[in-house]
């Protein structure tokens, strides 16, 4: 019986993100560059830019994209609109808020799968923006066969997470805009009949020492998984992004039809010589 090299078994308890291994204790908490608070112009000179949950940085073959959900840009019901979404990049010593070149929203026919419905993409392949987004072009999805999940989280920016301070002496100006980032420990959970629809459940980790956090905000927020295979080798799986929540009880649209959607802009986009 061979005997594992050290190179072998320390892979085993990495996993892969954009080409390089992560101790699986760690990939956690590596993940929060890939997610970034949704934040919209507001053509106001105090306040420019409005958080509006979560934002989701994502490569798929070579196309960067920012993933939020629909409802994030539902202006009839007091959302900030999808032209005014911007990503913010540093240059040199000034940040500045980038627009997409364009953006997506998928079209479903069938009645039964209306839900599926709720998703955005920001298309920033055409963009000057210089962010890391994670690779999903090899990375196992929510359809994923014969693993075993060793743990589950989120990444996500909750309102209750921005802290806002006034200028003392002109309470028209900040002094100071802070948004923390949050991880949550999930595991899966049984649909139950008030779930929406086309979703995975996740739920608190009945284990985790975590505070709750009011979910307000965790909408775009993407979960993943740290899996394994027969081989015990461990690899990330990108669940999906969060539509909906109730305390400690996440709504997850699945992974397998964003896949299928970025697949569709990309051939369609290549299709048309862009």
């Amino acid at each position: 019986m061979a005997i594992p090299t050290w190179t072998t078994a320390q892979a085993k308890m990495s996993v892969g993100i954009n080409g390089t291994y992560v101790p699986f204790k760690s990939a956690p908490d590596s993940m929060r560059r890939f997610v970034r608070p949704a934040l919209f112009a507001t053509e106001d000179d105090v306040w420019e830019l409005r958080l509006f949950g979560t934002a989701f940085l994502a490569t798929f073959h070579g196309w960067n994209f920012a993933l939020v959900t629909a409802h994030q840009t539902d202006v009839a019901k007091g959302a900030p609109a999808a032209d005014q979404f911007r990503v913010v990049v540093n240059s040199g010593n000034r940040n500045l808020a980038v627009p997409p070149s364009s953006l997506h929203r998928p079209v479903i026919d069938d009645e039964d799968r209306q839900s599926l419905k709720d998703l955005t993409f920001f298309d920033y392949s055409g963009s000057s923006a210089k962010t890391e987004h994670l690779d999903l072009s090899s990375m196992f999805w929510s359809d994923a066969a014969d693993i075993t999940a060793d743990y589950s989280f989120l990444i996500g920016y909750p309102s209750s997470s921005a802290i806002i301070e006034l200028d003392g002496d002109d309470h028209s100006k900040l002094s100071n805009f802070t948004m923390r980032w949050i991880r949550q420990d999930l595991e899966e959970d049984e649909p139950r009949p008030l779930d929406v629809e086309h979703r995975a459940i996740f739920v608190k980790h009945g284990r985790s020492t975590r505070e709750s956090v009011e979910p307000d905000g965790l909408s775009g927020s993407p979960v993943f998984s740290i899996i394994k295979d027969k081989g015990n080798d461990r690899y990330l799986r990108f669940d999906g992004i969060v539509t909906h929540a109730n305390g400690d009880r996440f709504a997850v649209y699945p992974s397998v039809y964003i896949r299928d959607m970025l697949e569709h802009i990309v051939q369609q986009a290549e299709g048309n010589g862009a």
